[in-house]
């Protein structure tokens, strides 16, 4: 009843009425052609943008220890 109303409501007898029946259709293919986009936009791949800004943000953390690294490794030997 929630998804097909029309078809609910429609009486089953032995003569159908052709163009009840290609109303009953069409309800049926424009559920059928929503819910479809539903799922393709759902399930369609996309990029993974967040996943590259994780790794933009390691390699940037990775390059600031390796700075650190060298200016403590240049500070000892220009003490002595």
């Amino acid at each position: 009843k929630e998804f097909f109303p029309k078809v609910s409501n429609a009486e089953l007898t032995d003569q159908v009425d052709p163009i009840e029946f290609f109303k009953l259709t069409e309800d049926m293919n424009q559920k059928t052609i929503k819910n479809e986009k539903k799922l393709a936009k759902i399930f369609s791949q996309k990029k993974p943008v967040i996943t590259y800004a994780l790794i933009v943000l390691n390699k940037i953390g990775a390059s600031m220890d390796l700075v650190f690294l060298v200016k403590n490794r240049l500070k000892k030997f220009t003490k002595k």
